[in-house]
């Protein structure tokens, strides 16, 4: 009591909830943000921690009335046991920019991987790729840069909060930019069809991020130039159908 909420907040999800909490303040709406709030801080003599502050993750609700009204739900992994067959589970879809950055994921993605939106601001996709699965990756955006779209039946792994890994299928599709004739991102719909070791993906845990990732970069940094000539290609065809209809 007479404390501020926001104290109780992870640093890194202090920013994403003052952001909602004044779009919600301006527009009247229920607003929703995902934060870690605080569990535990117990303090000693000279205001020293005796614990390691620990944080859980909730979806909050934000309401505005005469006051900011907050409704907390935790979230839970949605992962059982270790390693088990979760292939009925309901796909998750991440998209990322032609350089590999992440710019969206779909709120079923947190569940499974366990990170928050703002986790993973500024984040390449090919940080959370396995380094054993790079080598088959890098035939599968191939494919994409050349085809717009793939389809991996081929199970991989994808790096979780915890710092385990989630085992999944993925079909890409892309979108190419019809004026600038440019890629603009890649879309993948993941399908989870075994659970990583450690089951609760929320747990904060040591990650291993890759670090030789020169050669998948190199794929999506071909994108832009592969897409223009494409659609390049494309406008040549529809423009010498069109001139074949007139002459007929």
């Amino acid at each position: 009591i007479s404390r501020s909420f926001i104290e109780f907040l992870h640093p890194k999800d202090q920013e994403p909830f003052m952001t909602e909490v004044i779009k919600g303040f301006a527009s009247r709406k229920v607003n929703q943000v995902f934060c870690r709030i605080r569990h535990f801080k117990n303090l000693t003599a000279s205001y020293s921690c005796r614990r390691k502050a620990r944080f859980l993750p909730f979806v909050l609700q934000i309401y505005f009335t005469s006051y900011c009204i907050i409704h907390a739900s935790l979230l839970k992994s949605s992962f059982t046991a270790p390693h088990e067959d979760v292939s009925k589970l309901k796909p998750f879809v991440m998209r990322h920019t032609a350089d590999g950055t992440i710019n969206y994921m779909g709120n079923e993605t947190i569940k499974y991987l366990g990170f928050l939106p703002q986790d993973l601001t500024c984040t390449k996709i090919f940080e959370l790729f396995h380094y054993d699965d790079l080598k088959y990756l890098r035939k599968i955006y191939e494919l994409i840069t050349k085809n717009g779209f793939a389809t991996c039946l081929k199970p991989y792994r994808i790096l979780c909060y915890n710092g385990d890994y989630v085992k999944v299928v993925t079909e890409w599709s892309s979108f190419i930019n019809p004026w600038s004739k440019k890629l603009e991102f890649i879309i993948s719909t993941n399908q989870v069809v075994e659970a990583p070791a450690k089951r609760d993906v929320f747990v904060s845990g040591t990650r291993k991020h890759n670090t030789d990732l020169k050669a998948l970069s190199e794929v999506t940094l071909k994108c832009k130039e592969v897409s223009k000539q494409l659609m390049i290609k494309q406008c040549e065809h529809i423009g010498r159908f069109l001139e074949h209809l007139i002459q007929s």
